[in-house]
């Protein structure tokens, strides 16, 4: 027995002996999904310094092949953060449809709001209304970028602190945060009328489905639109394509 075997053995059996359920442990162990940032396939460094490397991503479709292999790997990570503009690109359809024959998705959508000289005092909680507007309409742009991607998530990184004492407001600054993130959030209609378009189109499917159930082309197929509507798990996804080849 190896000696990470015998650790392990070692480990399981003080954990029983503390009344834990380690195959219930295992168990969402194996069913734990960590999401990656696609910046993190590009070169990257310190804060002080960008170190150049070969191999490193250059654009979208090469981070989500190198995000790709990390989840062939280690079969937890089925989804990538995109952050705008660093990921930016024209049919976000086609994207997606690249990203499902990788056998990954995309996950947040993280807005850029901190990288801009306007963006000096901040963003959201900026005292120039003005510069509210630009982050605001940012974070919209990237509202809809998401809807069209099937994500979730708007993940928000906020560098809006102050370099020294009296530069700001802080409670003004709490003020300007909270009416931003109204203005900038998706009403409940739109939020329905999201819901609902996903909802008529796994009707739809699974309609098609029951007029020919028999021809496994038009299941794979389905599998595959289903898949990239965020509607069935990578898992039963991967099963799919295996027996596709």
């Amino acid at each position: 027995m190896r000696d990470y075997e015998k650790s392990y053995e070692i480990l399981k059996n003080r954990l029983e002996e503390k009344g834990i359920d380690v195959k219930k442990v295992e168990e969402k162990l194996k069913n734990f999904k960590i999401e990656t940032p696609s910046w993190g396939y590009q070169d990257s460094g310190t804060r002080f310094y960008v170190f150049r490397q070969k191999g490193s991503a250059r654009n979208v479709k090469e981070k989500l092949q190198d995000a790709a292999m990390v989840h062939k790997l280690t079969g937890i990570c089925p989804t990538v953060a995109l952050h705008i503009p660093w990921d930016m690109y024209d049919d976000w359809e086609e994207l997606l449809n690249y990203a499902s024959s990788l056998g990954i998705k995309p996950g947040a959508i993280n807005p850029n709001l901190f990288q801009d000289d306007d963006y000096k005092l901040g963003s959201l909680c900026h005292p120039d209304k003005k510069v509210r507007e630009k982050a605001i309409k940012h974070i919209l742009e990237c509202i809809e970028i998401a809807k069209k991607l099937g994500s979730r998530d708007i993940s928000l990184w906020l560098a809006d602190g102050t370099n020294h004492p009296g530069q700001d407001d802080f409670r003004k600054r709490k003020h300007r945060l909270e009416e931003s993130l109204k203005e900038g959030k998706i009403s409940k209609e739109e939020y329905e009328e999201y819901r609902k378009k996903h909802l008529e189109r796994l009707i739809e499917l699974k309609s098609k489905l029951k007029e020919e159930p028999k021809k496994p082309s038009t299941i794979v197929s389905l599998i595959e639109e289903l898949h990239r509507h965020g509607l069935i798990s990578n898992e039963l996804y991967e099963k799919v394509k295996k027996l596709k080849k």
